[in-house]
Parts: C-alpha cells; sequence; structure tokens
C-alpha cells in the first residue's frame, strides 16, 4: 500500500511499478479474462503467479530487458527439462486493427463523443488537453491509437450511463 507521503527512491520506482502493476492492475485483468473465457467456453492459458515464481523472476529482469529474446530464461529452463524438445516456435496472432476502425468507420462517432459533446470528468480533466489530443491524433501529430480508443470508449460509455445529459 502507497500513500502520497511516501518517498521513492530511484532503486526502489521500479520495484514499486512492478508491486503495483501486479496487485493493482493485472489481478483485475486476469479476474476479467477468467469470466470472459468461462461465458465463451474458451480456455486461455494463465501465467504462473505465485509468489515464489515471482520473487525467482526478479533476479532475471537485467536479461529479460534484452531485446534480442525476452523468453532466454523461460527457454533454457524447459530446455534443460525437456532435452531435445523444441516448443518455441513463431506466433502467428491476430490483432484488432484498431486504428483503421478509429481512423474510419468510427471516426465521425469519436469526433462526436469526444470533440463536440460535453466532456464527463470536465471538472478534474482539462478539456482543452483533452481535445487537443484527440485532434492531433487526426491531424498526424500522435498515432496513439489506444490511447484515442480509451478516451472515446469512455466518453461512450459516459453518455450510455446517462452520466451526462443527452442534450447534444
Amino acid at each position: 500500500v502507497f500513500s502520497a507521503d511516501i518517498r521513492l527512491s530511484p532503486n526502489q520506482i521500479p520495484e514499486a511499478v512492478s508491486q503495483a502493476d501486479f496487485y493493482g492492475f493485472m489481478q483485475r485483468v486476469l479476474r476479467k479474462v477468467d469470466m470472459m473465457s468461462m461465458s465463451n467456453s474458451v480456455e486461455v492459458r494463465v501465467p504462473y503467479l505465485c509468489n515464489s515464481l515471482l520473487e525467482h523472476a526478479r533476479y532475471y529482469i537485467p536479461e529479460i530487458r534484452s531485446d534480442a529474446d525476452l523468453k532466454k530464461p523461460l527457454k533454457r529452463v524447459f530446455e534443460q527439462k525437456f532435452p531435445g524438445l523444441k516448443p518455441f516456435r513463431r506466433k502467428i496472432g491476430f490483432t484488432v486493427p484498431i486504428e483503421k476502425i478509429l481512423k474510419g468507420a468510427l471516426r465521425d462517432d469519436v469526433m462526436k463523443y469526444t470533440l463536440e459533446k460535453d466532456l464527463y470528468g470536465e471538472g478534474i480533466i482539462d478539456r482543452q488537453a483533452f481535445r487537443n489530443y484527440v485532434s492531433d491524433y487526426y491531424a498526424g501529430k500522435h498515432r496513439n491509437h489506444q490511447g484515442i480508443w480509451h478516451l472515446y470508449a469512455w466518453q461512450k460509455w459516459a453518455y450510455h450511463q446517462q452520466l451526462i445529459k443527452q442534450d447534444q
């Protein structure tokens, strides 16, 4: 648990971020993934999350940060346990073309909910900075389509939940 009056040294920041990520964000994400996979009869892989494994993994941080092979420690352990087997092969995944969708089919709706309508959270968010960020995306000044998607989805959700008057 962190409070505003705690001061962290630069050496402590990675550990604090790691703990916040694991105990805050990842737990919620994994719960949602589990519920959604069960509701759709899909089996998903869950990472090993025991504390001893996480503690052990912290010693590999410099090696994991290598751009050459992020799974090198895992591959080394696997090869020791199962000599001759090569389970690590190139993966072919799929992604949602969110950038194409935001700039295509959803463009008008994104503009409507982020630039034209009232802003949900205006009391704590700089309205002009919010709108500049969206405008800059469509002007090609940045490519953070994930950020634009989150802002749009947040506004759309607020209107759907009737947290903002529907006068526009």
